[in-house]
């Protein structure tokens, strides 16, 4: 038994740290070439790239969402599951693509982009490369295959940041922006589809697609009830304030949602599997959801924190002056990123056990209580719906938790005290690093005391106050050591 339960850590410890390397250094590239971007490109030419991928990426979730958690969640699968859900998914990109087309006229009129017609129409396309994507994608991340997924980024992410940086060195502004991700899009189908030792059955089961659709189709409504909020903000800005005004906005919530999905998408393309695997105890899966949100909060909850106490100089250094007004909704952001962190672990934990109806149910209140709010504070600026945001973020945190109490077991109470170390640390090391931010020094120069400085004082505090997941993290540093060792021996 002890033999299997260290083959299952290792195993959980090996799959975790390639997914965990792979958005690594697909974040750290794609932000590298948003560096790049951001300082050859004008801000009003993010906030047209702001309205296309709304638009798309609204259209996009009717073509992926749920395909992914369907394949991973179901305990058995074959390649005629696998070619069920690629022709859907197919015929739905099809059926999107033909509406975005035929809209994009009246959407740039709408918002007097002259050229935003040809941009939306090309983008597009991607809806069809995501669709692959997403279904391959599934299939690597059930057999816990992160390797090579990794491998997929070590070759798209670069070329396709090249070919953006190119076109805007040659003055095509929102068309860098476009090829971008257009040409990533298109690499990562290539390099999934020749890497799969998937053969498919082309044996189309009606019955098979309902038995899919059935639970991943409540995903494809929660991700749709989700989304409406995002997109229904983005589009409400970029008409009633400038297009600079947006881009602001919307960058904000990009590169702080580049560390989220880092966080979110490593930590859940693991947890799932593992999760589904101890649906059947509730014992087990609450006390894996124990351990992890005390881990994911020791870890996440400083990142977060200690980017918003180091906003000012990070900004002004990495994208210049230009864009020093991103500065606050910046702030706003990484804050509101922290009850994600323990609400995607509650999140992975009903897909577990086949309750995606419980998270459709949150998606909708939270929609619901999004919209009216960014009704009564959309007269006051753009700011005020970065802080209205980040409230109605708490408020729908604290229901989660206890949606969660009642399903898993897993008390607020509970929760609230897995991770109350981590928080109080990372407050107060936030407070010293911010206030340290008044020093009247070179932004470089401050931004590394400010890091160094916020390190030292969490660690610091995380020892004083004996917070039991650095002596975790210890653990499993000296065992991955341990076994370093035997293999050189």
């Amino acid at each position: 038994m002890d033999e299997n339960r260290n083959v299952s850590r290792k195993k959980v410890i090996n799959s975790l740290s390639w997914q965990m390397f792979n958005r690594a250094f697909s974040i750290v590239i794609n932000f590298a070439v948003q560096v790049v971007l951001a300082r050859l490109i004008e801000p009003k030419d993010f906030g047209s790239l702001a309205i296309i991928t709304t638009v798309t990426g609204f259209a996009g979730i009717f073509v992926e969402a749920g395909i992914s958690t369907s394949i991973v969640q179901r305990k058995n699968i074959d390649e005629s599951d696998i070619f069920t859900v690629l022709v859907i998914s197919l015929f739905t990109a099809s059926v999107a693509y033909l509406i975005l087309f035929v809209s994009a006229p009246l959407i740039s009129d709408c918002y007097g982009v002259l050229n935003l017609t040809s941009p939306l129409r090309v983008l597009s396309i991607s809806i069809f490369l995501n669709s692959i994507n997403s279904v391959y994608t599934a299939v690597y991340i059930r057999n816990l295959e992160f390797k090579k997924l990794f491998i997929r980024s070590l070759v798209a992410t670069p070329f396709s940041g090249a070919a953006g940086i190119l076109l805007a060195f040659n003055n095509c502004g929102v068309w860098a922006l476009v090829s971008s991700q257009l040409v990533n899009s298109f690499l990562t189908c290539i390099m999934l589809i020749c890497s799969s030792d998937v053969s498919l059955k082309c044996k189309f089961s009606f019955e098979k697609a309902r038995q899919i659709y059935s639970f991943g189709g409540k995903i494809l409504l929660t991700s749709v009830i989700a989304s409406l909020y995002d997109t229904t903000r983005t589009m409400v800005i970029g008409l009633k304030y400038s297009g600079e005004d947006l881009a602001y906005y919307d960058r904000a919530y990009t590169y702080s949602m580049y560390v989220s999905q880092f966080i979110n998408m490593s930590v859940s393309n693991v947890l799932l599997p593992l999760f589904s695997r101890k649906q059947d105890s509730r014992f087990e899966l609450k006390n894996l959801s124990r351990r992890v949100t005390g881990l994911s909060s020791f870890c996440f909850f400083p990142l977060f924190m200690g980017l918003a106490g180091v906003a000012e100089p990070l900004i002004i250094c990495v994208f210049g002056m230009k864009w020093r007004n991103l500065i606050p909704f910046f702030m706003v952001f990484c804050f509101l990123r922290m009850s994600g962190v323990v609400q995607n672990i509650d999140k992975q934990a009903f897909y577990s056990i086949g309750r995606s109806d419980i998270v459709l149910k949150y998606s909708a209140g939270s929609m619901i209580l999004n919209l009216i709010s960014l009704y009564i504070v959309l007269p006051y600026g753009v700011f005020a719906i970065a802080l209205n945001r980040l409230a109605v973020e708490l408020v729908t945190a604290c229901w989660m938790m206890a949606i969660s109490s009642k399903l898993t077991g897993y008390t607020v109470r509970s929760k609230f005290y897995d991770f109350r170390k981590p928080l109080i640390n990372s407050m107060i090391m936030f407070l010293a690093v911010f206030l340290f931010s008044c020093v009247n020094i070179a932004k470089p120069l401050l931004l590394l005391m400010q890091i160094v400085m916020g390190i030292i004082i969490y660690i610091g505090l995380s020892l004083l106050t004996r917070d039991d997941n650095i002596q975790y993290i210890f653990e499993i540093i000296k065992e991955i050591m341990k076994e370093n060792a035997k293999k050189n021996e």
